[in-house]
């Protein structure tokens, strides 16, 4: 159990060397960004449009009133959640949740 804390403590001294890097020169990012938009901008406009036209694509939809269903309604039976673990039950025959102990 100590040895877990211990490895807790080096990750946490860790992380926050390495946000201390980032929030030292925070604003040579941001102007690093600034300044390569401003003279980079025919790549930019190229990769907007390449962006743009993946949402033209005919053949992919998402809908946006998925996201503003209601749970029960988000929990139907062919969605990305609950299609595959009826899959796994189907195949397995059962599904049992275990404590990760």
């Amino acid at each position: 159990m100590s040895e877990q804390k211990g490895l807790r403590a080096k990750v946490h001294r860790f992380g926050s060397f390495l946000s201390g890097m980032i929030m030292q020169n925070i604003g040579a990012f941001i102007a690093w960004g600034i300044i390569s938009a401003s003279f980079y901008r025919p790549g930019h406009d190229q990769y907007v449009q390449k962006i743009v036209e993946r949402f033209l694509n005919p053949y992919v939809s998402d809908d946006v009133t998925h996201v503003a269903r209601g749970p029960m309604r988000k929990l139907g039976p062919n969605v990305r959640l609950i299609r595959p673990a009826q899959m796994y039950i189907k195949k397995q025959g059962t599904f049992r949740i275990t404590s990760p102990e």
